[in-house]
């Protein structure tokens, strides 16, 4: 495997072309839109590794290649939380849309994307979290669960249940009175927006669903979770989580500007250059729901995203 240093460079030489976007000489198309965008997350995942590798002397990438069977459940985690995320925001929701593809383009980038997007949110968050337990910024050394714990994460994992059923039917019973294609473009959203009457909390309670499934899960398989950090006083998961989100988001959102590889629609309370403001709190929650969905699916694999402290 290439030198951190390598990896570093390559990096940010990677996320410095994709803003090539933005030169007016550019061709927007769906493939070099969409290339360009890739370009950020191979990016991040190559900063990423270039600094875990030198701090925390680990890589997320060698363990997810370790063998074929790591490597194919990387791969179904990915698409499921793909299948998630484009389900319930895009598809039913229309909270954004991909003006440039079809459906079948789609299709055939949709498990290499969703790898590549989902690797990229996993490594700025371990990033964040090696770089702050360096700094020994909230580490500690905890090796006990508290008393109402069990309890605790076993009434948040069939609230979890129940509102994901909930929030299903609700948004079946939505999409199936709708008329909408599942690929519109921008011009067809601005005449027909009010079709699209699921509304974003809707969205929010459903992700809340999927994370406190998600925590229960990992807990009880694992005996830790973000929440069960938090409990016993360690906040370097959530620290990781919202300054990886928002570097992340900081990058995408800007290198998206230009090419509008995905655009906004339906967003309340405003938007900042395309950008709606209640993404703030969608891109960290999306994170969790993320990393969670990891942890319950392959803890052993992911255990190096909970590396570097010692609570259990």
């Amino acid at each position: 495997m290439a030198k951190p240093h390598y990896h570093l460079l390559s990096g940010i030489s990677l996320i410095g072309f994709s803003f090539i976007a933005f030169l007016p000489q550019l061709p927007l198309t769906h493939l070099n839109v969409g290339l360009l965008a890739a370009f950020v997350c191979i990016g991040v995942v190559f900063i990423a590794e270039a600094i875990t590798q030198s701090l925390g002397n680990f890589s997320l990438l060698k363990e997810i290649g370790r063998n074929r069977a790591t490597l194919v459940k990387f791969f179904i985690v990915t698409s499921v939380a793909g299948l998630l995320l484009d389900g319930i925001v895009n598809f039913s929701a229309k909270l954004w849309i991909y003006p440039y593809w079809d459906l079948g383009f789609y299709a055939l980038i949709f498990i290499p994307g969703f790898a590549g997007y989902s690797l990229a949110i996993i490594e700025s968050y371990v990033l964040v979290k090696v770089v702050l337990d360096k700094l020994k910024i909230g580490l500690q050394s905890v090796n006990y669960q508290l008393p109402y714990e069990s309890w605790f994460f076993a009434v948040l994992g069939t609230i979890g249940i129940a509102t994901i059923f909930l929030q299903t039917y609700t948004l079946y019973i939505d999409f199936s009175s709708q008329s909408n294609p599942y690929f519109v473009s921008d011009a067809w959203i601005n005449v027909n927006v009010d079709l699209f009457r699921i509304t974003i909390t809707d969205v929010f309670i459903y992700i809340f669903g999927l994370v406190a499934l998600f925590e229960s899960i990992d807990f009880f398989r694992t005996g830790t979770s973000v929440l069960h950090a938090l409990f016993v006083g360690y906040r370097g998961h959530v620290y990781a989580m919202l300054l990886g989100s928002f570097t992340t988001l900081l990058l995408m959102e800007l290198q998206n500007v230009s090419g509008q590889l995905w655009v906004y629609t339906n967003w309340p309370y405003g938007t900042v250059l395309g950008f709606p403001l209640l993404g703030l709190i969608m891109w960290p929650l999306h994170y969790w729901a993320f990393i969670g969905l990891y942890r319950a699916i392959a803890p052993q694999q992911s255990v190096v995203v909970l590396s570097g402290d010692s609570i259990k």
